[in-house]
């Protein structure tokens, strides 16, 4: 099974890692995910639950979670209920010894991001309420599922919490196949505390990261660990070479930000060394076989590491040109003030007037006044002492309203150029390219538009909409053929831009032209006029400093497209002899 490391495909991969981690994962933290679609990664989830003992927690964390939830607090409803403190111990330490999934895991702040690498370096939480005879700290040794959802223009899991996650998997659709069940895992587990992995294998992984730029401790530490389950697994005591080149693959691979430098070359008359003495002559000789074996070893882990890197590690960085404001995607300009999203603090105000009561922070907030308003209200109605009181005296003053934040949302606006000249060219590859686009920012919950322009005039064949079926529908019944208005096309994308705006939702407009304008903004003819009228368009467009990638579909690069580009400030990119793929990985790639 380990032998071929670098042969293994994603699905396999996976699976290996879900046995990892159902045999070791507290130890190893977690996995990171990213998947096409969230299907996918719930696969990956109940695949890993199938394998971890039957009786292990599991629960999903939501990223609007107070502190007291998460960590323990006052139990509020038994506190009430009994008269006195009832300690709460919080969601992680419930979930003691089993599964923790974050979805939507790159949202997660710095605050809450502290929080869990704090508990994963622990393995346990403070008890946050002073109760006699309540325990200081409560057990909470979890594995952790980050689904990472992040867009190609956002940052994904917080670094934090990404180092201490064993493993980085990038899944497909491809199903996991079970190659372990949940009594394998059961007897590695008692045999990894006997597995042994000698210093040259810690001494190669080490250098293996040197070389490729990890500079982590903590994944070194992983894949040694990773190695000693491969061997568990298999029902060995000692970990061999296939066991480090399959650990590093997993662990080592995708965290890489650079390959290792070529060797210098060595000189062409290299001068003889002196003949050693005897006795250290056999010296030499055990140290040249232990070191040969060291570097058959590193060889190894280098080869399987190689399926494992990276994309693009090993290509050139695309150029990138400066976006201006934040970018564009769900984690863009935020509101807050609303009655949804994510807690980030509370303010003082009347819960009548919309807003969301924060219970637990308006009884702190009243706690501190407790005896000074007792001993006013037993001096105001000391007469009527047979009368019950409320236990906690809460003023106005007290009520404390949850501030909410909610990430603004992405509009993809998709222009796509359906002239005779266009059609000519690539017509089909651009429908499928679009095809591919529309799919991925449904998949990110972003809303799409679609614009097409032919004949006299460009036509919004699709208001923003997050319904991925009808825009398939008008692409497909998109026809080829007859002029260019280029400029009002631009128009259209200025007038959906501006509509998106102010929605509160942040764009990204996608051109997919070799801009040959021949159409100008009236519908007359003329290529010069049709030119200085895209022109035109494209500086007001440039005005709303939206982000714009501009793919020209041409045979050959386009003047043209090149100009209209830099006229509306946008990020061009020439596609040759491509198909609707290519298409699709430069759009990603101009988006990161």
């Amino acid at each position: 099974m380990n032998e071929a490391a670098a042969a293994l495909d994603p699905a396999t991969r996976a699976e290996l890692a879900a046995a990892v981690l159902a045999l070791d994962g507290v130890a190893l933290g977690g996995a990171v995910l990213r998947a096409p679609r969230s299907d996918i990664a719930e696969a990956f989830v109940a695949r890993l639950r199938c394998l971890m003992p039957e009786a292990a927690p599991h629960r999903r964390l939501p990223l609007a979670i107070p502190d007291d939830r998460l960590l323990g607090g006052l139990d509020l409803a038994m506190t009430l209920a009994h008269g006195r403190p009832v300690a709460d111990r919080g969601l992680l330490a419930a979930l003691d010894g089993g599964l923790l999934v974050i979805p939507g895991a790159e949202r997660i702040g710095a605050s809450l991001a502290a929080r869990l690498t704090q508990v994963l370096d622990l393995g346990h939480v403070a008890q946050r309420v002073r109760i006699e005879d309540a325990p200081e700290h409560h057990a909470a040794r979890v594995t952790i599922v980050a689904i990472d959802e992040a867009e190609a223009d956002e940052d994904p899991v917080h670094g934090a919490i990404a180092d201490r996650c064993a493993f980085h998997l990038m899944l497909d659709a491809q199903p996991l196949p079970a190659l372990y069940s949940r009594d394998d895992i059961s007897t590695a587990a008692a045999l990894l505390p006997n597995v042994i992995a000698d210093e040259a294998q810690l001494r190669t992984l080490v250098h293996t990261a040197e070389l490729y730029g990890i500079d982590s401790l903590r994944a070194v530490r992983a894949a040694l660990r990773a190695a000693r389950c491969f061997a568990a697994l298999d029902g060995r005591r000692a970990t061999t070479d296939g066991d480090l080149a399959t650990a590093a693959a997993l662990v080592l691979g995708p965290r890489a930000t650079r390959l290792p430098a070529p060797p210098p070359e060595a000189s062409s008359e290299p001068e003889p060394p002196p003949p050693p003495p005897d006795d250290a002559q056999n010296q030499d000789d055990s140290a040249e076989r232990d070191e040969q074996d060291v570097r058959e070893l590193e060889e190894r882990i280098i080869e399987a590491m190689v399926a494992a890197l990276p994309v693009g590690l090993t290509m050139d960085a695309p150029t990138r040109t400066p976006k201006a404001g934040r970018a564009a995607g769900r984690a863009g300009a935020d509101r807050s003030g609303g009655l949804r999203g994510r807690q980030v603090g509370t303010r003082r105000g009347d819960p009548r007037g919309g807003g969301r009561l924060d219970l637990v922070e308006t009884l702190r907030a009243a706690a501190p006044w407790q005896p000074l308003r007792r001993r006013t209200r037993d001096a105001q109605h000391a007469a009527e002492a047979s009368t019950p009181q409320p236990r906690v005296l809460v003023r106005p003053d007290d009520f404390r309203i949850r501030r909410l934040f909610e990430p603004a949302g992405t509009t993809a606006i998709f222009v796509v150029d359906a002239s005779g000249s266009s059609a000519a060219n690539r017509m089909a590859e651009a429908k499928g390219a679009v095809e591919l686009l529309l799919a991925e920012s449904y998949a990110r919950r972003d809303e799409v538009a679609l614009i097409a322009f032919r004949g006299a005039q460009a036509e919004i064949l699709l208001p923003p909409t997050r319904a991925i079926a009808a825009a398939k529908r008008a692409l497909a019944a998109l026809p080829g053929g007859g002029g260019t208005p280029l400029a009002s096309a631009i128009d259209r994308a200025v007038e959906l831009t501006l509509r998106a705006r102010r929605e509160g939702n942040d764009t990204v407009v996608v051109f997919l032209t070799d801009a040959r304008a021949n159409i100008a903004r009236d519908g007359s003819g003329g290529r010069e006029q049709a030119m200085a009228d895209a022109l035109q368009s494209a500086r007001v467009l440039r005005g709303l400093e939206g982000q714009v990638l501009v793919i020209d579909t041409s045979p050959r690069p386009s003047p043209q497209a090149q100009d209209v580009a830099a006229a509306m400030g946008a990020r061009y990119v020439a596609l040759p002899r491509t198909d609707a793929r290519s298409i699709h990985a430069a759009v990603t790639a101009a988006r990161a």
